[in-house]
């Protein structure tokens, strides 16, 4: 009886607060990986809190919903609520440093984002831009154009060029 009630004192948590590489985390789905990007569909709903992952190469992505999660690193403590809307863009420089982190679903939403990992960064850099930068890392750089919502389906919001050659998907405008 005194072991299983200092088993309860000792071990709660332990198994899943070891991080997992985050193509391994249940609420992350891999839907695409080559030998350049993976890219993940994360969903989360009101309340839930993914285990602790490990984002190891740089990414981006982009938010699908409107939502409000916590993150919370490795060790410290979870950060403040933080919204987020569709359309939202994030970019991490996780190479030299990996991010290990959890998300907890805070709000009322379903936390949906779509996040893709850079799997080697460019030799060199762009030296040019298409447009003004959202945001960008040392392997990525995001662009974000507003459209109205009767626009052409060939306008997009948003495009990701590789910063090495300059090349972008072939949705944005070009070059």
């Amino acid at each position: 009886m005194f072991a299983a009630y200092l088993a309860l004192f000792v071990a709660p948590g332990t198994a899943q607060d070891k991080p997992v590489p985050v193509e391994e985390e249940p609420y992350h789905h891999v839907q695409l990986k080559n030998d350049d990007i993976v890219v993940i569909h994360a969903i989360l709903a009101p309340g839930e809190r993914t285990a602790y992952h490990i984002h190891s190469c740089d990414r981006t992505g982009v938010e699908i919903s409107n939502n409000t999660t916590t993150g919370q690193r490795f060790g410290e403590a979870e950060d403040a609520p933080k919204p987020s809307s569709p359309g939202d863009v994030f970019s991490d420089s996780c190479t030299d440093k990996p991010l290990v982190h959890r998300v907890h679903n805070v709000g009322s939403t379903t936390m949906d984002v779509i996040d893709i990992e850079l799997l080697h960064r460019p030799e060199h850099p762009s030296t040019t831009a298409a447009g003004p930068v959202a945001i960008e890392n040392p392997s990525v750089r995001v662009y974000k154009w507003v459209i109205a919502p009767a626009a052409s389906r060939e306008s997009k919001s948003t495009s990701v060029s590789n910063k090495e050659s300059g090349r972008q998907a072939p949705e944005g405008p070009p070059i």
